[in-house]
Formats: structure tokens, sequence, C-alpha cells
């Protein structure tokens, strides 16, 4: 870097009333390399240090402006000048040796009421990549710019990935996910709740993911023995045990019904 001693007084000496200039060198802000994406050009675009409108461009490749699209591998030398000020950059432009590449992989059947977990799998670093992920439904999303995603579709869904790594290179993979809406309901009409570990509840089963809003049970008098709200099903301990305030109840015939709410509301 030059310096000139000059005066902002043209009457006084510059040694008596200095002033001090920096003469900057022209830089062009042109990196040293960059990759051509499969199927795609390279892009590149000389950024000088200075703001200049008299600054002149010629590449080695025959353009006159700032900016330069390619698609062939190779140097690229840039020529830029002004009246004072003169400066060349050369970038390699080289071709990947492996195209972008991403598959999603995941669970592909869910019971609704679940969550499905699908991940993006690619050939380059996962930390160097950006994500962006599309959905059929409007679902929320765990994380916008991950390598993997966490829904509960309530509905088969179609999941899209597009990544695109540091150079602009891009790839995208679609994967369905669909939901299956059992509704399986299995409620025992005999149980013996005698503490041998086997059949000692009186619950609701089911194949698929639901709640049991209300579950009443009466005896032949009509008197409820037992009633209880907002019981997952498949939760033996959550059941009627055939007690009342820890009396066992005789052996008999029983009454009961059942309210069941699936996750979409049905």
């Amino acid at each position: 870097m030059d310096t000139l001693l000059t005066s902002d007084d043209p009457v006084s000496a510059p040694f008596r009333d200095p002033t001090r200039l920096e003469i900057v060198p022209l830089s062009l802000g042109l990196p040293d390399s960059t990759f051509i994406c499969d199927g795609a050009t390279a892009k590149f675009r000389v950024v000088p240090n200075v703001a200049d409108t008299s600054l002149q461009y010629v590449w080695s490749s025959g353009e006159t402006i700032p900016s330069v699209s390619t698609d062939v591998p190779g140097e690229y030398t840039v020529l830029v000048s002004s009246a004072c000020k003169t400066a060349e950059a050369t970038i390699k432009v080289s071709a990947k040796d492996e195209p972008l590449s991403v598959k999603l992989t995941g669970d592909a059947t869910i019971i609704q009421g679940e969550t499905a977990e699908v991940r993006a799998e690619s050939n380059f670093s996962t930390d160097e990549l950006a994500y962006a992920w599309k959905l059929s439904l409007d679902l929320p999303l765990d994380c916008e710019n991950c390598d993997k995603i966490n829904i509960s579709p309530l509905e088969d869904v179609e999941v899209e990935v597009l990544i695109e790594d540091p150079f602009g290179c891009k790839a995208s993979d679609v994967l369905n996910i669909l939901v299956d809406k059992t509704r399986d309901l299995l409620i025992n009409n005999v149980f013996s709740p005698n503490a041998d570990g086997i059949n000692d509840y009186f619950f609701v089963k089911s194949a698929g993911i639901a709640m049991v809003k209300e579950l009443h049970v009466v005896n032949s008098w009509g008197k409820t023995v037992y009633s209880e709200r907002d019981i997952p099903v498949n939760s033996p301990p959550l059941g009627w045990d055939g007690r009342i305030s820890g009396d066992a109840q005789p052996e008999g015939v029983y009454y009961w019904q059942a309210i069941i709410e699936y996750p979409d509301g049905s």
C-alpha cells in the first residue's frame, strides 16, 4: 500500500499542513475456484473493492461484464482497468466428481396419531447443506433447516426435501407416508380380577391410537361400579379392577358404555 503526503491548504507547504492519503490497490473479490453442478452452469462475479463506474472488464472467454456463466470447466481470467488502476484475477472452474444427491428415508406407514421421522441422507456433508422441506399437508415442522424432521399427519402426506450445497448445487427427493386409520376395538366380555397377572382388568384395546373419553360400568341393579375419563387405549392399570373402594365385586353380569375419540376427532 502506497502513501501520499499532500496538503488541504494550497497556500501552505505540505510539511506544515499535512494530510495523509492512502492509495488502496484495486482488488477484485473473485474466488480462486468454484464448481459446475451436474446439468447446470457455474456463475461467478467480480466484486471490486472500489465504486468506480469507469472500470472496464475483459475476460479470457471474451465477456466484457462483471459476471460470467459457463458450463465448461477451465481457468477464467479477468482484467479490470480504469484510467489509473489495473488488476487481474483468475478463477478455476471444475466439474464436481460426484453429483449432489439426496434420498429420503423413514417411516413409510404409520398408525394415525403416531409421529413419523423422515431423514434426508446425502452424499455431501450435512453440516454444509441447506434444507428446504415441503409437505402436501399444512403441518408444523419441528425444524426448518435440518437433515431430519418429525411430523404427525392424520392423513396420507407427501414429503419433499430440496438440498443445496455451498456451490449452489441442488438435489431433491420425495417420500409418501401412508396413514393407517385402523378403527378396530376389542373389549373383553369376560375378565378375572384375581391378581394372577392374567386378564385382571376390564379396559379398551385397539390396534390404533385412540383416547377413551368416557368408560362407565354398572352392575345389574344399575349402580355405577366404575367411571373414568380420558384414558388411552391399551392401558390395563387404568381400567376397572373389579373392585369398588378396594372391595371385590361379586361375579355376575355388568354393563358398560364407552366413548372413543381418535386423533382426527372422529
